[in-house]
């Protein structure tokens, strides 16, 4: 019997605190405000009752101040005039849904209005758009794919995919250019030819051309071609040679003893006679003519031009700079393979040698550092500008002794390359 009592007793309890909750017009309580914040209104409201609102506090940016006379009202009362006509309300339990009422607008064309319901976007990079404020009542979860649980008009629209470049490419690029060559002499059979070869050298611009196939991924550079080069300096010296020129004489005095017999007279010496001489000395000159020998200077300005074909291969990385700019700091190495020399150089003996006579290494090999500056032009095409810093650390066989050379060449190339896309 006790306990169907107070089975009956909870189960008013709940009828009468559910008919409280939703039966808004039998709260009643004093209220009164002046200027008050519309979110500061509706806390006071929480604090006289069970209920708590939920809203954007959005929608109350553009709202004025509230102002209620003192008086003994309703809750449902102090609501109407609160939220007045351009707010509704809605109870869900103890909660009270604030939304804004929409005004009318014109439709948009070509604009499908979805239905209430729950819409999955399935490519999680696409961007979601809605027509209407977002309210409380709309959750985005982004976890792998973007929700959407709408109680409104809500307009999902994707955006076309923009234009990217593909992560790996392959471009094949054709280079014309500049180069300056710096001869240094390392070793020289004397301190003499060594400065004379120095103050002889100067620097002189000459060209080269090179065919690249480069390979990008996002951020490293590769690449091999085939380039030619030529490498060379001017030589500005002198040499000397002397000859004889039998129109110009010059004297030449010799001075000597000259010896005349005067007499001979006998000696004894021990029973024996000796034959003693007797001379008369002069002490004179002659002269001697002899044909002028004559010392030749000439003046020889040569340009050095060596050529050489080599594959070059270079590994980089990649710096995006802004939009369709890019640079690419590299190293390379490549070999050389040497097909022509012209020219000459002075030698020890301050005379003119031709380097067809100059014992020159066929193969060698350089090394360098470099950078590309990239502009993409557009998605097949991009213009390219090359500048590079190599040395050739021998030129000469072993068996040249007069010196040991290196060269130090400067180059700057551009060109266009057409790029492949490859994934």
């Amino acid at each position: 019997m006790v306990k169907k009592t107070v089975f009956v007793i909870l189960f008013l309890c709940l009828i009468v605190r559910s008919f409280a909750q939703t039966n808004i017009g039998a709260i009643a309580f004093q209220y009164a405000c002046r200027n008050k914040a519309f979110t500061e209104v509706l806390k006071d409201f929480e604090q006289q009752t069970n209920y708590r609102f939920t809203y954007n506090s959005a929608i109350f940016n553009k709202t004025t101040p509230v102002t209620i006379p003192a008086k003994l009202y309703t809750f449902e009362q102090l609501l109407r005039i609160v939220l007045g006509n351009q707010f509704s309300y809605k109870i869900l339990g103890n909660q009270i849904l604030i939304s804004e009422i929409p005004t009318s607008a014109p439709a948009r064309k070509n604009l499908p209005t979805p239905p209430k319901r729950q819409v999955s976007v399935e490519q999680p990079h696409h961007t979601i758009y809605d027509t209407i404020r977002v309210f409380d009542t709309i959750r985005i979860e982004q976890i792998i794919r973007k929700t959407v649980i709408d109680t409104q008009k809500v307009v999902l629209q994707t955006p076309s995919p923009s234009k990217r470049l593909p992560q790996s490419m392959f471009d094949i690029g054709v280079f014309t250019g500049v180069m300056t060559t710096l001869p240094i002499t390392t070793i020289s059979i004397s301190p003499d030819y060594k400065k004379e070869l120095k103050d002889a050298e100067q620097p002189s611009l000459t060209h080269s051309a090179s065919v690249m196939a480069l390979y990008r991924t996002p951020k490293v550079l590769t690449g091999i071609g085939v380039s030619y080069a030529n490498v060379g300096y001017e030589m500005q010296f002198q040499t000397q040679s002397h000859s004889i020129d039998p129109s110009y004489t010059f004297s030449d005095t010799l001075w000597y003893w000259q010896y005349s017999k005067l007499f001979t007279y006998y000696k004894y010496f021990s029973g024996d006679s000796v034959a003693i001489d007797v001379f008369d000395s002069t002490y004179t000159y002659k002269i001697v003519e002899h044909p002028q020998r004559i010392e030749n200077n000439t003046k020889v300005s040569s340009q050095l031009s060596i050529h050489y074909v080599s594959i070059p291969c270079m590994v980089g990385y990649r710096f995006p700079v802004y939009k369709s700019w890019s640079v690419e700091p590299f190293v390379l190495a490549s070999m050389q393979l040497l097909t022509l020399r012209r020219g000459s150089i002075i030698s020890p003996e301050a005379q003119q040698i031709w380097l067809k006579n100059v014992p020159f290494r066929r193969v060698t090999y350089t090394a360098g550092i470099g950078c590309l500056l990239n502009y993409t032009l557009s998605n097949r095409f991009l213009f390219s500008l090359k500048g590079s810093l190599a040395i050739y650390p021998s030129i000469y066989k072993s068996t040249y002794t007069s010196a040991r050379q290196s060269l130090l060449c400067g180059n700057l190339e551009w060109g266009v390359a057409y790029r492949i896309p490859f994934q």
